[in-house]
């Protein structure tokens, strides 16, 4: 089935298979939150910055304590007869 909407993208290993979380649709602009405690990741999406919808379920993915992360775009095709086009701006790092 094809997906729209907000998915939470995983992997519990280097090279591993990934995770695809079911869909969340909410209007644009949208927020997004990566929460981590620990090994525990948590996604979560927001229009308002105050009420937050959970993007799948927190997965546990063994890292250092220091890492690198980014958030992409994928029109969920391999063979790039679609595309997609999105603009990310205010990150907060915290």
């Amino acid at each position: 089935s094809e997906r729209q909407g907000l998915c939470l993208f995983s992997r519990s290993e280097p090279g591993g298979e990934s995770t695809i979380s079911k869909p969340v649709r909410l209007d644009l602009p949208v927020r997004l939150k990566l929460e981590r405690e620990g090994d525990l990741f948590a996604a979560y999406a927001s229009n308002n910055g105050k009420d937050w919808t959970p993007v799948g379920e927190a997965v546990t993915i063994k890292m250092a304590d220091t890492i690198k992360a980014g958030l992409a775009v994928t029109a969920g095709n391999r063979d790039g007869s679609r595309h997609q086009e999105a603009k990310f701006d205010a990150l907060d790092l915290k």
